[in-house]
């Protein structure tokens, strides 16, 4: 969920032409440079892949420093772990993550706790308030479309989770991000998301 809030230091590998990720990042850089229709989704898909191309390379490096990046070896956790934070909002349980998995129940139960940290259900919430908070910063969605959004069936429910998350209500975290952005102006906004584009990955 965090994978690289637990980094000391950076991520160091060496890559050669025939690796092309030289040229992905060009690439990406042009799009955010060039500022053309649809910029945002070709720039994230190729540093997607720069990304991909690293965590590989480290994985296979054997670099025990990475063992936060340990969900990825496991294929099975990871395909469970991608449909959840595909779709935080779904009606996900531990009974159809675990056939998505391809396990039986405990084993999915256990497998996913040693690559991920948390049980399904606390990851899942984790992913459902960082969506939230991502609508909420937008302000586009009302606070009751977001909790649906999210998967929760009431406001309340989802303010009671928001709260536990993040230490204010929905309402009070939407104000709060929309006094901190420094300008309203057009540009001002479509800058912002260029930076959360950049920052985010």
């Amino acid at each position: 969920i965090h994978l690289f809030a637990t980094l000391a230091w950076p991520i160091v590998e060496r890559f050669d032409a025939t690796d092309q990720l030289g040229y992905r990042l060009e690439a990406a850089l042009a799009e955010l440079v060039d500022r053309q229709v649809g910029m945002e989704a070709m720039a994230t898909a190729l540093l997607k892949q720069v990304l991909i191309t690293l965590l590989r390379r480290s994985l296979s490096s054997g670099d025990l420093r990475l063992e936060q990046f340990s969900i990825l070896s496991d294929p099975q956790v990871t395909r469970a772990f991608a449909r959840m934070a595909a779709n935080p909002g779904a009606l996900h349980s531990v009974t159809t993550l675990s056939e998505t998995a391809g396990l039986s129940r405990s084993a999915f139960m256990a497998r996913f706790a040693d690559a991920v940290g948390c049980s399904p259900m606390a990851a899942l919430r984790q992913l459902r308030m960082r969506q939230a908070g991502n609508l909420l910063t937008a302000n586009v969605l009302s606070i009751e479309q977001i909790a649906h959004a999210v998967g929760y069936a009431s406001r309340s429910s989802f303010s009671r989770a928001f709260r536990h998350a993040f230490g204010n209500d929905p309402a009070e975290y939407r104000a709060l991000a929309r006094c901190s952005r420094p300008s309203t102006t057009r540009e001002s906004d479509a800058d912002q998301r260029d930076n959360r584009l950049i920052l985010s990955g």
